[in-house]
């Protein structure tokens, strides 16, 4: 399976490269609006004294959706 999910990984990077778009750099700006995203998921969380080990999965995706729509 892991060989599998290298094989569409190798694809996607090769689409992107024939698009003109830095794989690299992309992922970079992938992990940036993930790591800004939960942040703040983390705060509203807080501001709602929730905690993230409470909350239940269906709290965490109303909260992760939210962010999205910031």
């Amino acid at each position: 399976m892991e060989e599998e999910l290298g094989d569409v990984l190798f694809c996607v990077v090769n689409y992107a490269r024939m698009q003109g778009i830095n794989s690299e750099e992309a992922l970079r700006k992938a992990n940036s609006k993930f790591i800004k995203r939960f942040s703040s998921l983390e705060n509203d969380l807080k501001a709602n004294n929730i905690e993230i080990s409470e909350a239940s999965l269906k709290t965490l995706l109303e909260y992760w959706e939210k962010q999205k729509t910031k």
